[in-house]
């Protein structure tokens, strides 16, 4: 039986990709000004630019059962089983909502993964197992890969104010350092679903310097990678971090984009970071 991939807009896969294999997504909630709107489908990270300051409050919301029905019915009646791959559960219901939606659609073969991740931890999950099911593995050949993958995929991301995540309840072990950065920019990682606070670095020029320090200690300087460089605003870092990872690692596949409006929110403005992929 063919399979299919369904993930949440939380993945921060590009859409060019999110279309050439094939993968469904499921968009999350983004509210503000007493509006929801669907995260990609209605609203994009450009949109957010003027009201990413400080004044305005954003809500993030699960994406509906519906959603997940309709892509699980839809799969269902083209024959598909199904692997829904979504954002870390210590960060988000998604994975909850998932599995409900699951029990609601009688007889659709449907496996929900937790990622543990978020971004592109959790894109990159999404993206090779996609790629995967497309030369043809089957479904258990599928998830076999997943779980492989999951402690090879690293997260190391520097936040120019803690206070968006605050916001968002999605701090986690990195609360204890909130009200205390003063001049410093935090630069942490997500292990296991959780946030981490990893550094602590003064002064912008030194941050793309620790974040690829960071990176050698998860895979060392050589190893093959692939990676997406990630920013909210902040193109020049991150074309900066591209370069210097791409002189430090054997990179088999690299990009740099904008995160997604859910992630961007949580984020804010100057943000910068990689999630990659260690290839063996």
């Amino acid at each position: 039986m063919p399979v299919r991939i369904v993930t949440d807009t939380a993945c921060d896969l590009p859409e060019e990709l999110v279309q050439r294999h094939g993968i469904r997504l499921v968009p999350l909630g983004l509210s503000y000004n007493g509006r929801v709107y669907l995260d990609r489908f209605e609203i994009n990270t450009a949109d957010l630019a003027a009201r990413l300051d400080g004044n305005t409050r954003f809500t993030v919301s699960l994406p509906s059962m519906g959603a997940f029905m309709r892509e699980y019915r839809d799969a269902q009646a083209a024959g598909h089983s199904v692997i829904s791959i979504h954002v870390s559960e210590r960060l988000s219901g998604t994975c909850q909502a998932a599995q409900v939606a699951k029990g609601l659609v009688s007889g659709a073969d449907v496996t929900v993964v937790d990622s543990g991740a978020g971004t592109m931890g959790e894109g990159w999950l999404a993206l090779e197992a996609a790629r995967a099911a497309q030369r043809g593995a089957s479904k258990g050949e599928v998830l076999a890969l997943i779980q492989e993958l999951i402690p090879r995929v690293h997260l190391v991301f520097a936040l120019h104010d803690l206070m968006y995540l605050h916001r968002l309840g999605r701090l986690g072990k990195a609360q204890a350092w909130l009200g205390t950065m003063l001049e410093t920019e935090p630069i942490l990682s997500c292990r296991g679903g959780i946030i981490e606070p990893v550094a602590r670095v003064r002064g912008s020029g030194r941050v793309v310097k620790r974040i690829l320090e960071l990176c050698a200690a998860r895979v060392p300087a050589g190893g093959r990678i692939k990676a997406a460089v990630l920013h909210t605003f902040s193109e020049d870092r991150a074309l900066q971090l591209r370069e210097q990872l791409e002189r430090m690692y054997r990179v088999e596949e690299i990009w740099v984009q904008p995160m997604g409006p859910v992630v961007t929110v949580g984020a804010g403005p100057g943000t910068v970071g990689v999630a990659f992929l260690g290839c063996e």
